[in-house]
């Protein structure tokens, strides 16, 4: 994956266009391809420090069901997780699908099904306590959205 990531960023920096998201020819293809690119968000996250205990989650719509996401299951570390391991809720937090021995964090699921409730547009969530983010909030201020390196 490392070797992606770098030949994405010299792509990048020599001013070619990125490749886009691909179009499947299922619902189960595109379903497999979020998936795996959802475990190697975590895992770009436990590389990044993002992996605070079991604090964080991502979700991603599921392409065929619009009131159905995917998340990943409580007390398994950023860096292990795999596409198999994610777990499938709908919005009233049904496992209907995925990892179905595992279970999922319910401050998690609070935080995904409002967000993807109240816009369905949002594909994908991404919630961590990092290390900055928890120091920051210690000040109880906003963030001013000024530049991107507040932003990270």
């Amino acid at each position: 994956m490392d070797g992606d990531v770098d030949a994405l960023a010299s792509m990048a920096h020599r001013g070619k266009s990125l490749p886009g998201i691909p179009k499947f020819s299922s619902h189960a293809e595109t379903r497999q391809w979020q998936l795996e690119h959802m475990a190697a968000a975590f895992r770009i996250f436990a590389r990044e420090g993002y992996a605070e205990g079991i604090s964080g989650h991502i979700s991603v719509r599921d392409p065929e069901w619009t009131d159905r996401f995917w998340i990943n299951p409580l007390g398994v570390h950023f860096g292990l997780l795999k596409a198999s391991d994610m777990i499938c809720v709908d919005i009233h937090g049904e496992v209907v699908g995925g990892n179905a021995a595992g279970s999922i964090n319910a401050a998690g699921f609070q935080i995904h099904s409002a967000v993807h409730r109240a816009r369905p547009d949002v594909h994908a969530i991404c919630h961590t306590h990092s290390v900055h983010g928890r120091a920051y909030s210690a000040f109880a201020r906003p963030l001013e959205m000024i530049n991107q390196d507040v932003c990270y």
